[in-house]
């Protein structure tokens, strides 16, 4: 069955009929704009008996997940690339986001990707500590919820060392190459976002991965539905994951649905702003 073209980040799961959670598209971001009319969402989790992100949110994974940021057998960006286009990168982070590129230069490629997304996103003024992920986390957690994910840190961690650095660099190389171009796209992904279109999101998602997309979002899909189900198989839970998960005909939606679950944008309106 088709799914409707429904532009909503909030999505209402039934089984029987009766309602047994609500899955919310989050941005990993951490700017101001994130944290827009979180009331809603706040009102939502109350009535929820478990709370889940993606990987756990608590501070020992938080640690853990920090441990494998780094690039393999001590290796760094500069062995990867010759010294003129390191010097290159260099003073074009220096110049778009006032990055020093030898701070990072033994992190994975994709998390470096990733800081310059946030930095594209949004003005130093406009980021916080925390990511609007964790704050619904920590504002679960302290209304006592039962605390879970929709992924375990194991397969996570599998995954991201499952994507070959070669591809993580060229993905890198790609980014650095023009930044006024890679600050485009990815303010309009924000601009999708905040009108709620998870349908372009997703192909935004799944065209910006390219050859990785059934390692970082097929096969997770399938891991996120099938710990969805056994969720709400004894709580009424709130989900919070990337947007981009939500859409597609691999999406989680299309997914659940298919294990006989009927899916609804839901009746409360939320604005993002």
């Amino acid at each position: 069955m088709l799914m409707a073209k429904k532009q909503s980040l909030l999505w209402e799961i039934y089984q029987n009929d009766l309602l047994k959670g609500y899955l919310f598209g989050t941005m990993h971001v951490s700017g101001k704009v994130a944290f827009s009319n979180f009331e809603t969402v706040y009102s939502l989790i109350d009535s929820c008996e478990l709370f889940a992100t993606e990987v756990p949110l608590d501070k020992d994974t938080q640690m853990e997940m920090g441990r494998h940021m780094f690039l393999p057998s001590n290796s760094t960006i500069k062995d990867l690339i010759s010294e003129k286009k390191f010097a290159k990168y260099s003073e074009q982070l220096a110049k778009h986001f006032s990055i020093e590129l030898d701070l990072f230069n033994k992190v994975m490629p994709l998390y470096l990707i990733n800081l310059i997304t946030q930095k594209s996103l949004f003005e130093d003024d406009e980021l916080l500590n925390v990511s609007m992920d964790y704050e619904c986390w920590k504002y679960a957690e302290a209304k006592g919820l039962t605390m879970s994910s929709v992924e375990s840190l194991e397969n996570h961690i599998d995954t991201l060392y499952s994507i070959p650095i070669d591809y993580q660099l060229k993905a890198l190389k790609g980014a650095l190459k023009n930044l006024p171009v890679f600050k485009k796209k990815a303010r309009k992904m924000m601009k999708q976002y905040k009108s709620q279109d998870i349908h372009k999101l997703y192909a935004a998602s799944k065209k910006s991965l390219g050859e990785i997309k059934e390692v970082l979002l097929y096969k997770r899909n399938i891991i996120m539905t099938e710990n969805i189900l056994k969720s709400i198989g004894t709580h009424k839970g709130f989900f919070a994951f990337g947007a981009g998960h939500l859409a597609g005909k691999f999406g989680v939606i299309s997914l659940l649905r298919q294990n006989g679950c009927k899916l609804k944008a839901s009746s409360v309106t939320l604005e993002v702003t």
